[in-house]
């Protein structure tokens, strides 16, 4: 049954994403659409996989004290503001500019997340400035991940790295706390305009649950730096797959 292949590579992708800080969607997207799915039902049924990759890995953080919460309200905020343009953007776009953008934004983020590697992976203060910027940046990213789903959310934990002075660790923890709000309300806006394909979605919820909960124990175990080589890794993987 092509669902148990989709469990199964929900479950592989949501466990590197727990791992490494995103990048599972790189995966789960393109299997949808080699099986046969259109690009905006693709991405739309993907938003399942995200939905359970963050029930998921909030169940593993909590209670941990990993989570930065004097970010997470200002967050929230600007995940669901940003969940509720992003879809409208995917729904009143044509499939072969979603295949374009989306492609393009896979480039954008390989080479971002190859020059960003080395970045502290200690947790810190920052300027009001950077913390705000980060905030606007943040949001520009949400839009783009809800529209068009191709990886961002790896960009995304590089930039609340960078600009907001999270550890590796804090990243993972804030932001699947912060999808908790967001996805539901990408997810419920792709479901009303029936872009979903809920048996594909269902064996990528359930795998993408398990898949998350074992990638974050781990990271959780092993700390930042496993964490930042793990975010290493995925990038050159990225780089590597422009050219396949």
């Amino acid at each position: 049954m092509l669902e148990l292949l989709v469990f199964a590579v929900g479950f592989i992708a949501s466990f590197l994403s727990g791992v490494a800080g995103g990048g599972g969607i790189l995966i789960t997207v393109p299997l949808l659409l080699a099986l046969g799915t259109p690009p905006v039902q693709a991405i739309a049924t993907a938003k399942m996989g995200t939905l359970g990759l963050f029930i998921g890995s909030a169940l593993e953080v909590r209670g941990k004290g990993v989570v930065r919460k004097e970010h997470l309200w200002p967050l929230i905020i600007i995940s669901a503001v940003a969940s509720l343009i992003g879809p409208q953007i995917t729904l009143h776009t044509n499939a072969e500019t979603v295949k374009i953008v989306s492609s393009a934004l896979i480039v954008l983020t390989a080479l971002v997340s190859l020059a960003s590697w080395r970045i502290s992976g200690k947790s810190r203060k920052v300027s009001k400035p950077s913390r705000y910027s980060g905030y606007a940046l943040y949001f520009i990213l949400t839009v783009l991940l809800a529209s068009f789903g191709s990886g961002l959310g790896l960009l995304s934990t590089y930039a609340l790295i960078i600009l907001l002075g999270m550890a590796p660790i804090e990243t993972i923890a804030t932001r699947r706390i912060v999808g908790l709000i967001g996805t539901p309300l990408q997810l419920a806006a792709f479901i009303i305009a029936g872009q979903v394909d809920f048996g594909f979605g269902i064996a990528l919820f359930f795998g993408s649950l398990l898949g998350a909960s074992f990638g974050v124990r781990i990271s959780l175990k092993r700390g930042n730096q496993f964490v930042k080589r793990a975010m290493a890794i995925s990038s050159l993987a990225l780089v590597l797959s422009l050219f396949i």
